[in-house]
């Protein structure tokens, strides 16, 4: 998150880097309003857009994080075995039958 903030490719100072963390702890802790709440706090002026902006990305973040804990959980891993087995079961299954008819060696 800090360097998606600032970048490793372009020379950031301590200051921009300290900022960037800063940022980067607050939108983990309490979600991207809190750079909302930084702006406000400096008198910058906070449209529609941007408060759409921040919940739009916030509720991406959160279904990411849900798909991602599924994805770990014991019925995730099952999910994804049966799913990679199905197709060579299937293999295993029309092979059976040709065999059966004569047709394997």
């Amino acid at each position: 998150m800090i360097w998606s903030l600032a970048p490793k490719q372009t020379f950031n100072g301590a200051k921009t880097v300290d900022i960037a963390s800063y940022c980067a702890a607050s939108i983990f802790n309490e979600d991207y309003s809190s750079i909302l709440k930084m702006m406000d706090i400096m008198n910058i002026k906070i449209g529609p857009n941007a408060f759409n902006l921040c919940n739009t990305v916030d509720e991406r973040r959160i279904s990411q994080a849900n798909e991602r804990s599924f994805d770990a959980s014991k019925e995730g891993r099952i999910e994804r075995r049966t799913a990679r087995l199905a197709p060579e079961e299937d293999f295993l299954e029309e092979e059976g039958v040709l065999y059966e008819a004569g047709m394997g060696v």
